[in-house]
């Protein structure tokens, strides 16, 4: 796994714009190898049912507050049970002065009855 992220972070993927993984299951060390990996100039990351939860959340969260990804502008998390503390750690990776704060769109749909 620890493979994947170094795959994203090459130099020969710069003109990567869109990474659609969805439905594929990634688990926490999958999505947090990713979220190391991130800092290509993606727009948009589906993630969608991934099995990220919250610690995989807060690992990606850690990358867009480390503007590693500025560029990203749609964020696809659904179905991934993040619940509340997963929202916090991307609400906070938005608020900092480094922040990545070009994502216009958010897909959290059924990620835990505490978004509800």
């Amino acid at each position: 796994m620890t493979n994947f992220g170094s795959v994203l972070s090459a130099r020969w993927l710069p003109s990567l714009l869109s990474l659609d993984l969805s439905d594929n299951p990634l688990g926490l060390r999958g999505v947090e190898a990713l979220a190391r990996g991130l800092c290509v100039p993606l727009r948009s990351l589906n993630l969608a049912r991934t099995g990220a939860k919250e610690k995989g959340v807060e690992a990606l969260a850690e990358v867009l507050r480390e503007k590693k990804v500025s560029s990203l502008q749609s964020l696809d998390l659904t179905e991934n049970q993040m619940k509340a503390g997963g929202l916090k750690h991307l609400a906070a990776a938005g608020g900092g002065p480094a922040s990545s704060k070009s994502i216009r769109r958010a897909f959290l749909t059924f990620c835990g009855s505490a978004l509800a």
